[in-house]
């Protein structure tokens, strides 16, 4: 005699369906319709240099690899995925032109019960193109020091320091070069940062046996607070004297950084 077993029916109490599975006690079309898998703004809104094309998040300037990075980082901050869910991000190749809205589309997919639930969102990112203010300050000719290039390695000098400027950036944002001039004597550099001027100054001055010398003259008042201009000379040393004495003392660095002050007020 052959028995037969009955087949156990599920039904989903919120459409009736019959089922052979349940998530969360749902069929899978009402599991999706009645959960969300992410949460989070949907339209986000950031701002783009339209100079260096670092992002703008709030009132924080962040730099990024290129523009895929910028909206993958954006998802990322502004969509909370449920635990469990793999969110993948589709959109299509824009140019910025004045206020631009860029359609995304979100693939959520939950795994549950051995089973893969997905779900589509869209997103819209609106960029406004503006000036960061490093860049501003660029091309308003800010600076904070000159540096001095003299002696015969002075046009070596002047392609080092314009290719290593940025290696600071990170640290200074105003790590810059806002203008280059020529001069009978040699080369000066307007430099935005003194920070990132002695940083680059110190590895020229390695790099090239010479002399570092760094004069800070005060500038003006902001804030109740002095603010300083420096002039960092790098060449060769300028005292004879100077350097005879240290030979005699037989102590020190020729090529140490000296420092010096000029208490007046330009």
């Amino acid at each position: 005699m052959i028995v037969k077993i009955p087949v156990l029916r599920r039904f989903c109490p919120s459409c009736g369906k019959t089922t052979e599975d349940l998530f969360e006690g749902l069929c899978s079309e009402c599991f999706l319709k009645n959960t969300e898998l992410v949460r989070g703004k949907k339209r986000i809104e950031l701002g783009i240099c339209y100079d260096c094309h670092r992002a703008r998040f709030n009132k924080f300037w962040r730099e990024f690899p290129g523009m895929g990075a910028i909206i993958q980082d954006v998802i990322t901050r502004n969509i909370k995925p449920r635990h469990g869910v793999i969110l993948r991000t589709h959109y299509s190749e824009f140019v910025i032109k004045g206020k631009t809205e860029v359609p995304v589309k979100i693939d959520a997919t939950l795994s549950i019960g051995g089973k893969d639930l997905s779900k589509k969102y869209d997103a819209e990112i609106v960029i406004f193109p503006e000036i960061c203010p490093e860049c501003s300050r660029l091309r308003g000719g800010y600076y904070e020091a000159i540096m001095q290039l003299r002696g015969e390695h002075k046009d070596e000098m002047r392609k080092y320091a314009e290719t290593h400027i940025h290696n600071y950036a990170k640290d200074e944002p105003n790590a810059f070069i806002t203008k280059v001039e020529e001069l009978k004597e040699g080369t000066d550099l307007y430099i935005g940062s003194q920070k990132a001027g002695r940083m680059l100054s110190v590895a020229m001055r390695k790099a090239y046996n010479v002399q570092c010398t760094i004069t800070k003259k005060i500038h003006g008042m902001r804030q109740g607070k002095e603010i300083s201009r420096w002039t960092i000379f790098l060449g060769p040393d300028k005292s004879k004297n100077s350097r005879d004495n240290q030979d005699s003392k037989g102590a020190g660095d020729a090529s140490a950084v000296q420092e010096s002050n000029d208490s007046s007020v330009e």
